[in-house]
């Protein structure tokens, strides 16, 4: 019998500490799983075939960014001969090729920028447009206020693009290209358009630094002439002298970089003082220049720029321009750098030198103090010797080597009242004085002793 407090037993209840499953609907069948995997394999079959078979709408307008741009006809930048650009209210400004550049007919008259007309012509032949606009041409401001260009080709043919306004969204400008329906231009066109004076070449010269042979000077220094000949000389009648490089770059570096400031100006006063008067010389190829000093400006007239007066600031040339023939004589005894000197051969009556440029320096320790004195030495090429110094003996002679094929030469001669010497280049020129405090310390140097080496 039991006891009263006892329990009725528990029912059986799954442990789900050793994995049995609780009671209630079982796990899907076999039947089940193959029912869902050929559903899912119709679902997928329907989908594709929709795809596959609906067509797609070409009447679908393009998304903003992919609209189609077609290149208009091409055309090679030698093809075209003239630009015209025209606009209302203002004068026509024309360009045709002169040489190897390009000229503006009136009223400008004169150079005109290549780098100017040469964009404007990329432009043109770069053109890409987009389908025709429905309208009139006037609603895109092509109408009577529209900018013609118009670029002349070789053939008797022609391009004619009329510009219109700027589209209102994008990079776009309206055109009408050869008179065809209006049409949007992918990248904007009006830019590129500059008046008369935005296209007027301001240099002052047409030729090249390169090309030059001679600059003949006429005022301030009469009757000179700066000639090219492995380097830059200086001639004054039957006499010969090496010229400043630097100075002679300095001026033609003025000449090549100033800008005209303001052309149609008036001629100077009758009388009025040159302050350059020069004529740039590059083979059979002549260009006259001449200047003119004023309060503020210089008033100018140049070949290049159809000889018209025009001005310039004073600052442009003023500090160039050579006011005696000494400003461009070369006061150096021999034209070179110390740091590219390799080899020093020096000789003064009975002293001597040879030195040769080392890895760990100079072969002959007074090579420097030689160099130092060759580079403070003044060539006083104003004073002409007497010609009875000039062929006085050789007394002393300096070679400065540059590599093995430049070589600087200089013979000492005759002897002055001062202690100057005669000094004589064997490449060319006329004779010189040479100073006498740089003799003297030249040849201190060259009597020092060598001092040896010593022992590692």
């Amino acid at each position: 019998m039991s006891s009263p407090d006892a329990r009725p037993p528990a029912p059986d209840r799954p442990d789900l500490r050793r994995g049995d499953a609780p009671d209630g609907p079982r796990s899907m069948d076999g039947r089940q799983s193959r029912a869902l995997l050929v559903l899912a394999a119709v679902l997928v079959g329907l989908v594709a075939l929709i795809t596959l078979t609906e067509a797609p709408d070409s009447t679908e307008p393009d998304a903003p960014g992919e609209r189609a741009w077609t290149p208009v006809e091409p055309l090679t930048a030698a093809e075209v001969e003239a630009v015209r650009v025209e606009r209302p209210g203002q004068p026509a400004v024309d360009a045709r090729r002169d040489g190897g550049g390009w000229r503006l007919g009136p009223p400008a008259d004169g150079p005109a920028d290549p780098r100017r007309v040469e964009e404007l012509i990329d432009a043109v032949r770069r053109l890409e447009l987009g389908d025709p606009l429905p309208g009139a041409a006037a609603d895109y401001g092509l109408g009577d206020a529209a900018a013609v260009i118009t670029l002349q080709l070789s053939g008797g043919r022609g391009r004619v693009v009329r510009v219109g306004d700027d589209a209102p969204v994008g990079s776009s400008t309206y055109l009408q290209v050869d008179a065809g329906a209006p049409r949007p231009s992918r990248t904007r066109l009006g830019a590129a358009l500059p008046g008369a004076e935005g296209w007027r070449d301001a240099a002052l010269t047409g030729l090249r630094q390169a090309e030059l042979s001679a600059i003949e000077l006429r005022s301030p220094i009469a009757g000179a002439l700066v000639q090219r000949s492995g380097g830059w000389w200086l001639v004054r009648g039957d006499r010969e002298d090496r010229a400043d490089s630097r100075a002679v770059d300095a001026l033609l570096d003025a000449l090549w970089f100033a800008r005209v400031e303001g052309f149609g100006a008036p001629a100077p006063a009758d009388g009025a003082p040159w302050a350059l008067d020069l004529s740039l010389v590059a083979g059979d190829r002549r260009e006259d220049l001449r200047f003119t000093p004023g309060d503020s400006t210089w008033t100018g007239q140049a070949a290049h720029q159809g000889g018209g007066w025009f001005t310039l600031r004073p600052g442009e040339l003023g500090a160039a321009a050579p006011a005696a023939p000494e400003a461009l004589l070369d006061r150096r005894l021999l034209p070179v750098r110390a740091v590219t000197v390799d080899r020093i051969e020096v000789q003064l009556g009975e002293h001597q030198l040879d030195a040769r440029r080392t890895e760990d320096g100079w072969s002959d320790p007074r090579a420097d103090a030689i160099l130092t004195a060759l580079q403070e030495a003044d060539a006083d090429r104003v004073r002409s010797p007497p010609a009875e110094r000039v062929a006085d003996p050789v007394w002393g002679r300096v070679r400065l080597h540059e590599g093995e094929s430049r070589v600087e030469e200089l013979e000492l001669r005759g002897i002055g009242d001062d202690g100057a010497r005669v000094g004589v280049e064997p490449s060319g020129g006329a004779p010189f004085w040479v100073d006498g405090a740089a003799l003297r310390a030249l040849a201190a140097a060259l009597a020092h002793p060598p001092v040896a080496a010593s022992a590692p």
